[in-house]
């Protein structure tokens, strides 16, 4: 739980609670399936953090090395042959598939299984509308994105602001060359469900704002374009994309203003 919340240091040190057990349950794995559903995880995951938080290596040392790798395959078996923890293996496979740069071939069809078995839970619905979305299956991604919309509008239950930003931001791409109007309305529903959920970070955010600057920018609405920049600004770090283009076009609202005087 600690982990899914990005609490990494709440999460090793759970995790070191646990590792006793874990050694405990070892003894019979060969019984049952279902033990390596934790062991996988911390194969995979302890490696994982050792990459991603160097500022956690020093935690890391006092924890057995593990094996990505290892933890891929005790997951697949997971999947494969057990059944009360079949179902989390598929959810921890179908992002580590993706973030290991096999979201097509591999990431893909357990999103769209989990989607079709479980097609109220608005995790696997939103993960299966990034998997069409990574995946350029953009007629498909159409038709679940204003599904999860229409879900939020209705207030389904689990369907709020988190899947709002996703959806909105699938929706306004997908129109950017088709409908110019329904584009602005769904990057502009991104950005209002980005500020609700407090995510001006993301990547969902700030390219909603982008592509509303650019469209206010093309229509000669300057003032207005500048107003979605100075979002971008405030909260985008300096190398990212959309900061540099804000920067950019910062200096060229400041040469127009002056024009007019």
């Amino acid at each position: 739980i600690q982990a899914e919340r990005s609490n990494w240091t709440r999460a090793a040190f759970a995790t070191k609670k646990g590792l006793k057990f874990m050694e405990i349950s070892r003894s019979y794995k060969g019984i049952s399936p279902e033990i390596l559903f934790g062991e996988g995880l911390y194969n995979y995951y302890s490696i994982w953090v050792r990459e991603h938080y160097p500022m956690l290596k020093p935690i890391m040392l006092f924890f057995e090395k593990g094996d990505k790798e290892l933890g891929i395959s005790q997951l697949e078996t997971v999947v494969k042959d057990a059944f009360y923890s079949k179902v989390e293996a598929q959810y921890y496979l179908m992002q580590i598939y993706n973030s290991e740069g096999k979201g097509a071939s591999k990431s893909f069809p357990i999103s769209e299984y989990l989607h079709q078995t479980y097609p109220d839970n608005p995790f696997f619905h939103r993960y299966y509308a990034r998997m069409l979305y990574t995946t350029g299956r953009f007629r498909t991604l159409e038709k679940e994105a204003l599904e999860i919309m229409e879900r939020i509008d209705s207030n389904m239950t689990g369907y709020e602001a988190v899947s709002g930003r996703y959806a909105g931001f699938y929706l306004g791409s997908y129109y950017k060359h088709r409908d110019k109007e329904k584009s602005i309305k769904y990057f502009s529903r991104a950005v209002q469900f980005g500020e609700e959920v407090e995510a001006y970070e993301s990547g969902y955010y700030l390219f909603s704002l982008s592509n509303l600057a650019l469209f206010a920018k093309n229509d000669k609405e300057y003032e207005k374009a500048m107003g979605f920049y100075e979002k971008i600004l405030d909260h985008a770090e300096k190398k990212h994309s959309t900061y540099k283009a804000a920067k950019k076009f910062k200096k060229e609202y400041r040469k127009l203003k002056r024009r007019k005087k």
